[in-house]
């Protein structure tokens, strides 16, 4: 059989879909044909159709072996019945069947015909082997029996999103992904086994990080609990006066601590290398034990030195090796942690250097590409990207950034978002932290 479609909507995986079609009626996808089947003609008359039946392919158990027993959800997952009485992706032939609203036959320049639908329980990327019609006086029986389904029916819990994340959903859902989301999150998404109210789980849609607990039947939005680095500015002039020389910031129980003795804000002047190690020895001599550090700079040879004094640590380049062509070797050599930050210029330039004529986020994600590739001949594995927010990025080209930011984890990387006090959160640090974990950041940059 040939894939003549995909389906693209908000969920990237499956865990959290809908476990059948309709569960979610406000859940909203489009079916965008293969170029081979672009032709209009074959959806001639289908607008007539308020339903369409979708055959389509359970992609991530191709080719794996089928299973004659199965334990369906409904059973709580632990009861075992034959596979052809459930709807189990683990059959011979993985293949799903689903019935869909046809709300719109769409036309799109590049794409062709393109069938909005609603209430689909595919996730995004799902290859689709066939459209038919939904016929009600055909395919509809209401005297058919349900077996085990009808007698445990499905349990809906009450959802509660709190009233600082629901503020922070709003900046980036629309009112139908408001719905949508409540709408899956009351199916109860965790595996039918799990019953503990402690256990935090999170799911991804609409480029968000949703994390939730369920206590009985209440689902409660919780605000991801993400590592915290806060920052020691050894600087006279750094953008955030507070930060510097607050040498309380190491006992303040922050995951790690950042410890930069050069100023990157705009309009910095430069510092010698002599004068950045002058600024930094007397501190890294007297760490307390055990204090997991950061050092900012793009040195490789303040990287050599840091490293005879105090062994490991995570070096924070804020030009990701371009200002030292031998950093990458350097790190990949001693063995250390390492974060990547996108930038344009020098701290006297980096203002000027915000044009993006194919747009910023593109151009971040190729910027991380390429490093990705440069990283990995060079030896450097353990690395964390950081998108630079307020370098060489406008106000609102940095908090388009902060909305994309989900799409940076195709990495596979940590994603640290150092947003706090720069001049675009414009006192909005709090909402705009909260965003950036719903979006996907794994580290804060705070100032304490």
């Amino acid at each position: 059989m040939e894939v003549i479609a995909r389906i693209r909507n908000d969920f990237p995986t499956k865990f959290g879909l809908p476990r059948q079609s309709g569960l979610a009626p406000s859940l909203l996808s489009r079916i965008v044909f293969e170029p081979k089947y672009r032709n209009p003609d074959a959806l001639r008359g289908i607008e007539g159709f308020s339903h369409l039946w979708i055959v389509w392919q359970f992609s991530g158990f191709a080719g794996k072996p089928w299973s004659p027993m199965v334990r369906p959800p409904r059973l709580g997952g632990n009861e075992r019945v034959g596979v052809f009485a459930t709807r189990s992706p683990h059959r011979p032939n993985p293949l799903g069947l689903s019935c869909v609203r046809l709300d719109k036959v769409d036309f799109d320049p590049v794409f062709g015909p393109v069938l909005l639908v609603s209430g689909a329980d595919m996730c995004d990327g799902t290859p689709i082997y066939d459209i038919k019609p939904y016929l009600p006086g055909v395919d509809s029986h209401p005297e058919a029996t349900d077996g085990f389904v009808g007698s445990h029916p499905q349990r809906l819990l009450d959802v509660v999103i709190p009233g600082d994340i629901e503020t922070v959903l709003r900046e980036v859902l629309d009112p139908a992904q408001m719905r949508t989301l409540a709408e899956i999150l009351a199916q109860d998404p965790r595996p039918a086994f799990h019953d503990d109210p402690e256990r935090e789980y999170g799911i991804s849609y609409a480029g968000l990080d949703i994390h939730f607990k369920v206590r009985g039947s209440t689902l409660s939005l919780i605000r991801k609990t993400p590592l915290r680095m806060a920052v020691l500015n050894l600087t006279p002039d750094s953008f955030w006066e507070p930060s510097r020389y607050n040498m309380a910031v190491l006992s303040s129980g922050a995951d790690i601590v950042d410890i930069g003795a050069v100023s990157s804000r705009p309009g910095a002047d430069p510092v010698s290398e002599e004068e950045e190690w002058a600024r930094l020895e007397p501190v890294l001599r007297s760490l307390p034990e055990g204090l997991r550090i950061s050092i900012d700079t793009v040195r490789s040879s303040i990287v050599r030195r840091a490293h005879e004094l105090v062994g490991h640590f995570i070096v924070n380049d804020i030009s990701a090796g371009e200002d030292d062509s031998a950093m990458l070797s350097t790190v990949a050599e001693l063995g250390l942690g390492y974060i990547a930050m996108h930038k344009r210029g020098t701290p006297q330039t980096m203002d000027s250097l915000t044009d993006y004529p194919e747009g910023v986020v593109g151009a971040v994600l190729d910027y991380f590409e390429a490093f990705s590739q440069k990283a990995a001949e060079a030896g450097v594995k353990d690395w964390i990207l950081d998108p630079g927010f307020g370098f060489a990025k406008t106000e609102s080209q940095s908090l388009e950034l902060l909305r994309h930011l989900g799409e940076f984890k195709r990495f596979g990387k940590s994603v640290l978002a150092g947003i706090a006090d720069k001049r675009f959160t414009a006192g909005r640090t709090p909402l705009l932290e909260d965003l950036a974990l719903l979006c996907g950041a794994d580290i804060l940059r705070i100032h304490i």
